[in-house]
């Protein structure tokens, strides 16, 4: 894993800076080509203390945005990171704090929702233990995708 970037974990304790949403929006529409603004993330329930962001200096590299409303499922809403830090253990590093997280929370399960055509992206969560629950017709622009679950 590169040395000069990190994933942090911000919560209530800590305090995101004020263009985190702006930033937040810039790596998605960076690394997945979709249009992201402040009010796509408020739509998808952003929460920037409920989150985990890869920095490298002052620059958010990455996130990892959860839902974690229910207190036995925790749900990832977005897992983005840059291009040019990927395949670099940087996804491998926010599950394994994630999981860490989520079971010293007495939570029981972890879920997240990919397209059914994106296939890295499948294999890297089955190889990180998650499986497909069900399929969700039609649910990124008309395309499927998978609700996949991982019990903890």
């Amino acid at each position: 894993m590169s040395s000069d970037a990190a994933w942090t974990l911000v919560t209530a304790s800590g305090q995101p800076s004020e263009n985190c949403s702006d930033s937040v929006c810039e790596v998605i529409r960076e690394a997945t080509g979709e249009s992201f603004t402040r009010d796509t993330l408020a739509e998808l329930g952003f929460d920037p203390l409920r989150s985990m962001y890869l920095t490298r200096g002052d620059s958010v590299m990455g996130a990892m945005l959860i839902d974690t409303e229910h207190s036995t499922c925790w749900r990832v809403i977005v897992m983005v990171v840059a291009r040019d830090l990927r395949r670099c253990g940087h996804g491998s590093s926010a599950l394994e704090m994630l999981k860490a997280l989520a079971r010293s929370s007495a939570v029981g399960t972890l879920a997240l929702d990919v397209r059914v055509d994106n296939e890295v992206a499948i294999g890297f969560y089955r190889r990180h233990g998650f499986a497909v629950q069900s399929i969700k017709s039609g649910f990124y622009h008309g395309i499927d995708g998978y609700r996949m679950c991982l019990a903890l």
